[in-house]
């Protein structure tokens, strides 16, 4: 008895922690992408998330401006916290195989193996896709002006 009490109060203490932890990370993860309220309309913009923000190029830039902004290009990965996008994933990908899981009882047939990696590639594709869609596109056209913008200063 006394040991279904202590397994109760455990599995609520690391729920609770885990879902602080997740509600911590989306919230922070909105906050730097640039997302300022929940609704249906567009809720970020890209241009003031931590990875674009003074990334564009000015007409009024001097070398040394320039020069800044292509280093915050070139440091996207080191703005933010990876260990963030990773728990954010690792909990959809729990969370499938939790479904998954409840509706194929014989987990030892290939078809169960096969729809877990086709979901797990669904997610880990729409998320590198976002990414590619929302930073790193937009990352490269403004080095690319940059670089435009000062070869023809030093040339």
């Amino acid at each position: 008895m006394m040991t279904d009490i202590i397994t109760v109060i455990i599995t609520i203490v690391i729920t609770v922690l885990f879902l602080s932890i997740l509600i911590y990370a989306l919230l922070k993860e909105r906050e730097e992408l640039g997302c300022y309220r929940f609704s249906i309309g567009k809720q970020c913009n890209e241009n003031n998330s931590v990875f674009l923000i003074n990334t564009k190029h000015h007409k009024d830039d001097t070398i040394d401006i320039s020069i800044k902004r292509l280093i915050s290009i070139l440091s996207y990965h080191e703005k933010s916290a990876v260990w963030r996008r990773c728990f954010i994933i690792s909990t959809i990908l729990v969370f499938i195989v939790y479904i998954v899981n409840k509706l194929q009882t014989k987990n030892n047939e290939i078809y169960y193996w096969f729809v877990l990696l086709l979901l797990f590639f669904t997610v880990l594709y729409f998320f590198f896709n976002y990414i590619n869609y929302h930073h790193f596109r937009q990352l490269k056209e403004n080095g690319i002006e940059i670089l435009e913008k000062l070869t023809k200063r030093t040339i």
